[in-house]
């Protein structure tokens, strides 16, 4: 149990941090983390063919050719705040949009799964 909630808490601290980092090819490398710290919880539940699946696939494929991509289109390291700032109206704009969107839909999900229920109990 306590080894569960060791893998669990550090990935989600790692996840946090991949988040907060503002240097992509550290973010990349962080999520190669994440995802091995994914695969040891999927270990630890007895999933081995799942874990070494994930491992080739997203770590072996995918997050190499996110690393090649950010390598190759040569993104420059922000160091500070200052732009992250500068598109804080933006961000929160489309955080809204999105918000509002996932609210529309849970709520239609709701209304037709109780009226699928007041149909069955009919």
């Amino acid at each position: 149990m306590i080894i569960f909630f060791f893998f669990s808490i550090s990935l989600m601290v790692n996840s946090l941090i991949i988040i907060l980092e503002l240097n992509s090819i550290y973010s990349i490398l962080l999520l190669v983390l994440a995802f091995v710290l994914a695969t040891s919880l999927l270990i630890l539940f007895d999933y081995g063919y799942m874990a070494l699946i994930f491992i080739i696939i997203y770590v072996g494929a995918i997050s190499v050719l996110f690393l090649f991509v950010i390598i190759m289109l040569n993104f420059k390291i922000t160091n500070s705040l200052k732009d992250l700032v500068k598109d804080l109206t933006t961000n929160n704009f489309l955080v809204l949009i999105f918000s509002l969107e996932l609210f529309i839909i849970l709520k239609l999900h709701t209304i037709i799964i109780v009226f699928m229920i007041l149909e069955i109990d009919s």
